[in-house]
């Protein structure tokens, strides 16, 4: 990179842009990026504009993209659509992302006794190395246990705000967000920034989902119902089929709908 380059991030569903340049080295450094996927260009008179698209930002991450100028006009450009690297060589820290497409293929509703049968985010936890987690039906959460350490010292931070239940456990199910809220789970597990204070074992960044330039939504159910499942090997229905074994009653729905979109107001505010 060069000195002096204008140096633009723009947002694919958002539109929105970020506008930067580099310093008197050539490097530079664009803060606080929501996450999504990006297309980064930069401009420098006497060199054919760069262009780098499918970039995708995750939570709590810090990626490297260097550009290559080429000496030619500035109505010339040079697209790059290769994705950034996945070896991680500006930190040192351990995580794990989960997106919302691998969440609505898990089975995230709570089985227990006494639970209250809303899908519980916080089942990702069990997928990670290193972690143990075991739901639980009481109101003190689930436990989870991240590279042998004690249960409950994991933060929860939510769009970067504090989400941590105070009264003993971390990750509190009633404190949970709405499963079709959210965007992205990233836990950090190890060697995390110290920005993270106060977290004993892990940093559990969720980020919500927010509206692009496009209408969308989605309608959903999930059902439970005994009818579906097997029954319990070595018993006799005698209260329905005898020839038939006991299934434990479950019965639950969960359903619902979302919505969002640009907000406009006719001669007040505009989407961009």
């Amino acid at each position: 990179m060069v000195a002096n380059a204008a140096i633009e991030a723009r947002n694919a569903g958002t539109a929105a842009v970020y506008k930067v340049a580099s310093s008197a080295t050539g490097n530079y450094t664009i803060p606080n990026l929501p996450t999504g996927t990006y297309e980064l260009s930069v401009t420098v008179p006497g060199f054919k504009k760069l262009v780098r698209t499918g970039l995708i930002i995750q939570a709590a991450q810090t990626i490297r993209v260097d550009g290559a100028l080429e000496v030619g006009s500035a109505a010339e450009s040079v697209t790059v659509s290769e994705a950034a690297t996945l070896l991680k060589t500006k930190s040192g820290e351990l995580s794990n992302s989960v997106a919302t497409k691998t969440m609505d293929t898990l089975s995230l509703l709570s089985v227990g006794q006494n639970s209250s049968g809303i899908r519980n985010p916080f089942n990702i936890v069990a997928l990670l190395p290193g972690a143990f987690y075991q739901p639980s039906p009481s109101f003190t959460g689930p436990t989870v246990r991240i590279n042998g350490g004690v249960s409950g010292p994991e933060k929860v931070l939510i769009d970067g705000m504090d989400a941590t239940n105070i009264l003993g456990q971390g990750a509190n199910q009633q404190g949970q967000p709405g499963m079709d809220s959210i965007e992205e789970w990233t836990v950090q597990t190890s060697s995390y920034a110290a920005e993270f204070g106060q977290a004993g074992s892990a940093v559990m960044n969720v980020t919500m989902k927010s509206g692009t330039n496009q209408y969308h939504g989605n309608a959903y159910e999930y059902f439970q119902n005994d009818f579906l499942n097997a029954g319990q090997a070595f018993t006799v229905d005698t209260k329905g089929n005898p020839n038939d074994h006991i299934r434990p009653r479950v019965r639950r729905n969960d359903y619902g709908l979302t919505l969002g979109g640009p907000v406009t107001i006719p001669k007040v505010f505009l989407k961009p």
